[in-house]
């Protein structure tokens, strides 16, 4: 996921932890890459024809805010996942940024964070 459709590098984790590879590194954090193709969230949640996301996990290893930023300009907020589950615990931008479009902590644990929508 990405906050576009196209073409991004994936910066691959060749140290053991293949959850570790995440389109935010720099060449001379890895020195190896492939080319994958992107989509925002919000085209991904079109093309299945989904109406309701009570939640969401994600892990996308630094992307988050660039996925999500994208999501909530884009995306309806009848779509607006109820509850987001991320490793977010120590970034704190993506934090504010939930906060800034009506999620609140429900809770921490040591690498997620669960926000809840506030329900109008």
């Amino acid at each position: 996921m990405s906050d576009k459709i196209g073409e991004l590098p994936l910066y691959c984790n060749d140290e053991g932890n293949r959850g570790g590879d995440s389109f935010a590194l720099t060449a001379s954090d890895r020195k190896r890459n492939i080319m994958v193709a992107t989509k925002p969230l919000a085209s991904i949640v079109a093309e299945f024809g989904i109406e309701k996301i009570d939640i969401i996990k994600m892990d996308i290893e630094g992307f988050e805010e660039i996925v999500l930023t994208s999501f909530f300009s884009e995306a309806p907020k009848n779509l607006w996942p109820r509850f987001i589950c991320a490793e977010i615990v120590h970034v704190p931008q993506v934090m504010n940024l939930l906060r800034s479009v009506g999620y609140y902590l429900v809770l921490k644990t040591r690498w997620n964070c669960i926000y809840a929508l506030e329900l109008e």
